[in-house]
């Protein structure tokens, strides 16, 4: 939904209501951690008077003295009376005109700036001179004014500038000052022509400038809109009628606000889930392209019967061995590395065929968890448009997201996992830690008691894991080489040309109290030699590093 900004006319209307707050006392001003809103706390007549500067919008208002969150108090204006309030260069800028006296009864004066314009808007402080004696977002030296409109105001626009437009309507794209509603109200088609026109917007302007009641417009119950003037509605709208201006400005941008941040969050949380959607459907599409390989375990065991059937036919050094299966009659021919003997040919057929179909077990699981995970992902979907609660606990019991409660407010940040990950030949996957305090969770929080976990000998680095896909599943030789030279690029010793990389099981891994991040003690290690691997031979597509 979009959020109504302020214009020229709303710091017009401002400045007018804030006269009748001329002679109150300041008795002092809060503001916030951020520095993005200010309470300025009058007395005579008791008043709160709110400064909120937001990405979308800005306002100043009344407000109440608790609406500060984290904030501190500041005595810099305490003491001072209002004297005045006027509007700045017909722009969104209003000022407070102030004054005391010092401990020797001398007058001072000052002025009280206020730049109600979303995301650049500030409120400052300054003296007779223009020196900048306190600013909300820590500007010094003397006051300039934001740089000029590039086009007139509907408070101070000229007839004669205007002797090129042709339709009533045609004004509004050449004033700033209007906003929507102001257009629904003034309704300048219906003008008999532009001087009329004109006139309608010269009236429209002084009025609205003038104190009295606005109007904030809802739609479903939904604020969609404000106006200065009673507005004219469509058949589907209501109004809610403030007694001022000022008083409208806090209930409109709370609600307005509140209504736009949950449609923001509503599509950031859908971004997440279908993020996560696409990462699954890759996923299976690369465990499904690995079956296919992992199924020529039943080709590699033929290979191998058929060399040993026939071994005394195959001598050395023969590269391609032309064999036929008796009972099929299907003839093959065979690779073969001629500087084995035809029975160690055959050993590594047997050999490659059970690797095979140990990595055909484990894509088969790794496929059917993922597909029940993309089940639940496209379950989840179908809930973002009943209840957005449900739809945000959801997420979160699928880790893609996490709940991060403060005392300003609660936000929802996307998840970010604390280690890397990677998948070795075998299809095992290894995961590697992003930091020392990612480390120390990875190994004592996520890892499991019989994952293997390795880490440069002696030299810093990261800790890396392998996941046993099985609790009695035991890592071939190969796997073990290729988490090594994961461990050993990950660290300082990277650009050497061969590692000691010490590994064992993560439940002979400790971590005694005051022990740093990432340092740990270890027991029954085991140490091998490796070249640091690339990790982009590794690294599991469809996954952000």
């Amino acid at each position: 939904m979009k959020i109504q900004k302020p214009t020229v006319l709303d710091a017009a209307r401002i400045s007018s209501e804030l006269k009748s707050y001329i002679g109150a006392f300041i008795e002092r001003m809060d503001t916030d951690s951020r520095q993005n809103h200010l309470n300025l706390i009058l007395k005579n007549p008791d008043a709160v008077l709110s400064f909120i500067v937001e990405k979308k919008y800005a306002y100043l208002g009344l407000g109440q003295a608790a609406d500060i969150d984290s904030g501190k108090m500041s005595r810099v204006t305490a003491g001072y009376s209002i004297t005045g309030a006027s509007q700045l260069g017909d722009d969104r800028i209003v000022e407070l005109e102030l004054e005391r006296e010092d401990r020797l009864g001398r007058k001072q004066s000052g002025r009280l700036i206020f730049e109600i314009i979303p995301n650049k808007g500030n409120a400052l402080l300054v003296d007779d001179s223009g020196a900048i004696k306190w600013s909300m977002n820590k500007k010094d030296g003397h006051y300039q004014m934001p740089p000029k409109l590039k086009k007139p105001t509907i408070l101070n626009f000229e007839i004669s500038s205007f002797s090129t437009i042709e339709k009533p309507e045609q004004i509004a794209d050449e004033i700033y000052g209007l906003s929507e509603r102001d257009l629904i109200n003034l309704q300048l088609e219906k003008c008999n022509s532009i001087e009329s026109a004109f006139e309608s917007l010269r009236a429209y302007a002084k009025k609205a400038s003038k104190p009295g009641p606005a109007w904030v417009v809802l739609k479903d119950n939904e604020a969609i809109g404000y106006s200065l003037l009673s507005p004219i509605l469509q058949p589907d709208e209501s109004a809610a009628e403030y007694s001022s201006a000022l008083e409208l400005y806090a209930a409109y941008y709370l609600q307005a606000a509140g209504q736009t941040n949950t449609i923001d969050r509503l599509e950031s949380l859908q971004k997440i889930l279908d993020k996560e959607i696409v990462r699954e459907r890759g996923k299976i599409s690369s465990i499904q392209k690995e079956l296919e390989n992992a199924e020529a375990a039943q080709t590699f065991r033929r290979y191998g019967e058929l060399i040993l059937n026939n071994i005394d036919q195959i001598k050395k050094g023969t590269r391609i061995a032309h064999l036929q299966d008796l009972e099929s009659s299907e003839k093959f021919n065979i690779e073969l590395d001629p500087a084995k003997s035809a029975a160690a040919n055959a050993e590594e057929y047997f050999k490659r065929s059970k690797k095979a179909a140990s990595s055909f077990k484990v894509l088969n699981s790794r496929l059917e968890n993922t597909r029940k995970r993309l089940a639940q992902l496209e379950n989840a979907q179908t809930l973002s448009n009943d209840d957005m609660k449900l739809f945000e606990t959801e997420l979160i019991k699928l880790g893609l997201i996490i709940r991060v409660a403060g005392p300003a407010k609660r936000k929802i940040v996307e998840r970010r996992l604390p280690y890397k990950r990677f998948r070795a030949s075998s299809g095992w996957e290894i995961w590697v830690g992003r930091a020392n305090t990612d480390n120390d969770e990875l190994t004592f929080k996520i890892a499991r008691k019989d994952d293997y976990w390795f880490h440069a000998w002696q030299a810093a680095g990261s800790h890396t894991v392998l996941r046993i896909p099985e609790r009695s599943s035991i890592p071939d030789k190969q796997t073990l080489l290729e988490a090594a030279a994961l461990a050993a690029y990950f660290s300082k010793a990277r650009t050497s040309s061969k590692v000691p990389v010490a590994y064992t099981q993560v439940k002979f891994v400790h971590k005694p109290k005051n022990f740093p991040p990432g340092k740990v003690l270890v027991d029954k290690e085991k140490q091998l030699m490796v070249r640091p691997a690339d990790p982009d031979d590794f690294l599991i597509k469809n996954e952000d590093d």
